[in-house]
């Protein structure tokens, strides 16, 4: 057996020698509260050796692309797992948790609209000369695709007797 060489630092985080291609790796506090919590035993070989080894023994799972991004909260070079929309914002996890976490906090959805299960809402026109209401379609609601999907999955799970 191979001697596992770990280095404790002094934010909690640990220093693991990989077990397949010894380079250090390191193991994040919040890693390991995780590792623990699902009852996981510490890893022996680094993040890259691990997806190598999953996709040994999945050949047929493909692995999935990544896109590099500067987050438009932080400035910091990242990578999604999702092509970027030219024009619309994009963020690094820890932007995109801070955001997420404090836009839910008052009933509404990420875009700060209201929740809602109809395919038009409707907002008041501030302009002067005209008192109607404005109707937004869905293609002026960003998660309105989303929201179709699910619908439709969830039509599909759950059928109406």
């Amino acid at each position: 057996m191979i001697e596992q060489l770990e280095l404790i630092q002094p934010s909690g985080e640990k220093q693991i020698k990989c077990n397949q291609c010894e380079s250090m790796f390191i193991f994040s506090k919040k890693e390991q509260e995780f590792f623990e919590e699902m009852g996981f035993v510490t890893p022996r070989y680094c993040p890259a050796c691990r997806r190598a080894r999953k996709q040994e023994d999945n050949p047929n799972v493909t692995t999935r692309e990544l896109y590099e991004i500067i987050c438009n909260q932080c400035g910091k070079q990242s990578q999604v797992p999702f092509k970027p929309i030219e024009g619309r914002a994009v963020y690094c996890r820890d932007c995109h948790t801070k955001i997420r976490g404090s836009n839910n906090t008052d009933g509404q959805n990420r875009t700060g609209a209201n929740n809602s299960n109809s395919s038009h809402e409707t907002k008041p026109n501030h302009d002067q000369n005209n008192s109607q209401l404005t109707t937004i379609d869905d293609s002026e609601r960003p998660y309105a695709e989303l929201d179709k999907s699910v619908e439709t999955i969830l039509d599909g799970l759950f059928p109406n007797p």
